[in-house]
């Protein structure tokens, strides 16, 4: 991927446990019954893991990072807090006016569309909102779009694109596409210029857009091998940073999946049925 990458292990969650109220087991009297959600944190001051000097620390780092783009990897099993340092982390780039922020789930999209053009236009969609970049981030849309059509989504582009393709207009792409290959390929071979200057707009000449992609090693290997190379072939040099949250011994079953070699500590991944 292009940047160097920074990686950041969340520690093991510090689980309360308290009395456990059953068959055979009442309470004692004067005691609190406190029920616990598993909800991930969304802000620092919320902080029950001890990641604040953790997210700041990386976040200094990556304020100081070049060149960009740049892929920063939050590893840790499930259970671990990965989605609490995201959104803490998240929670103190909202401090931070001349940096934007997107969130993505890939997870939710696994087996229905292609990954990797939900991610792109997660992004393009909050471009989007720009007014002044609406026209450009529209144009990358439909370039995105088409690839997605190209590799068989058919009606299935709307959920792809966030909505930004309507149903009633796929069968219309599909056919304006068809005649206007040549065109299509031509933006698609400028799609990396035309992203990076868009992003560019979108944060300022000194900004970075922060994709935080949670969840992705609960996709299926090939979606996120996908999502990996997707990074590669149309972020270019974009002032982004994509923060993946992942088991870090799924990520080298995916890659042992897709390469077809053990790599060294790769654990054997089933696949799902």
């Amino acid at each position: 991927m292009s940047g160097s990458g920074h990686f950041a292990r969340p520690a093991p969650a510090p689980w309360r446990t308290g009395p456990i109220i059953g068959p055979g087991n009442r309470p004692t009297q004067g005691a609190h019954v406190i029920p616990l959600t598993d909800n991930p944190l969304a802000f620092l001051h919320e902080d029950a893991y001890g990641f604040r000097p953790f997210v700041e620390q990386l976040d200094a780092a990556v304020a100081q990072a070049r060149p960009l783009p740049l892929t920063v990897g939050v590893f840790g099993a499930w259970g671990t807090g990965k989605s609490s340092f995201l959104g803490m982390w998240s929670d103190l780039l909202a401090e931070q006016p001349r940096n934007r922020q997107v969130r993505f789930n890939p997870w939710k999209y696994d087996r229905k569309v292609e990954v990797w053009a939900a991610l792109l236009h997660t992004i393009l969609g909050e471009l989007k909102k720009e007014e002044r970049l609406r026209e450009k981030a529209g144009r990358l849309a439909r370039a995105a779009t088409w690839l997605s059509l190209r590799a068989g989504l058919g009606s299935a582009a709307t959920l792809a694109t966030a909505g930004i393709v309507r149903p009633e207009h796929v069968n219309e792409l599909l056919d304006t596409f068809a005649q206007n290959d040549a065109d299509e390929y031509s933006q698609v071979n400028t799609f990396e210029d035309e992203f990076a200057e868009a992003v560019e707009e979108f944060v300022g000449p000194e900004g970075r857009l922060v994709v935080f992609v949670d969840d992705l090693d609960r996709c299926t290997p090939e979606a996120a091998m996908t999502v990996l190379e997707s990074l590669k072939l149309f972020v270019g040099h974009a002032r982004c940073v994509f923060v993946l949250a992942l088991d870090v011994d799924v990520l080298a079953a995916v890659a042992t999946n897709k390469f077809g070699v053990d790599l060294k500590g790769a654990p054997r991944r089933r696949s799902r049925g």
